[in-house]
């Protein structure tokens, strides 16, 4: 059932499965694994004291979600008979995404 190096357009072999009419196969329960999640979230912060007024500082803040870009497909169809049975159609993660953030403290 698996493939040596599982891609979008065939994640597992389809041919090792078939349609069985009042039979049961000989299927192991649940005998697929889909495509795991790896993301990696940054983030970096700094805080400045304001020169004029001591009490005052501003802090820059930076985030990054799935800094990598790396993209996190989501499971593969799994309706035999389909055009998409085997075929990972999506991504489960959002491409990289940053968020700038600036904050003023009294």
């Amino acid at each position: 059932m698996t493939v040596a190096n599982p891609v979008p357009t065939q994640w597992f072999n389809t041919a090792a499965f078939s349609r069985a009419v009042f039979m049961y196969g000989n299927s192991p329960r649940n005998p697929l694994v889909g495509p795991g999640t790896k993301t990696w979230d940054l983030s970096a912060s700094k805080s400045f004291k304001m020169p004029s007024l001591e009490s005052h500082s501003v802090m820059f803040r930076a985030e990054f979600f799935n800094a990598f870009n790396t993209p996190q497909f989501s499971n593969p169809g799994g309706t035999l008979g389909t055009g998409t049975f085997g075929r990972v159609t999506s991504t489960s993660v959002p491409n990289r995404q940053v968020q700038l953030a600036l904050k003023y403290m009294f």
